[in-house]
């Protein structure tokens, strides 16, 4: 529950001024379900690239 209490926290940053803030679950979930894919989906991008031109964009084997 901490961590809910830490995201309230430092969203509050999106009240408009003067306004009290009042964290939704949709707000939390976006913030941290649209970052996630955003890097999916430019991983899936450069791949096709990559795929593509046959060129290596770099990183190492796993």
């Amino acid at each position: 529950m901490r961590f809910l209490a830490w995201l309230a926290e430092i969203s509050q940053s999106a009240a408009p001024p003067g306004q009290p803030f009042a964290p939704q679950w949709l707000y939390v979930a976006l913030a941290l379900v649209i970052p996630a894919l955003v890097g999916v989906g430019l991983a899936f991008f450069m791949n096709a690239i990559e795929r593509a031109s046959g060129m290596k964009f770099g990183g190492g084997s796993v």
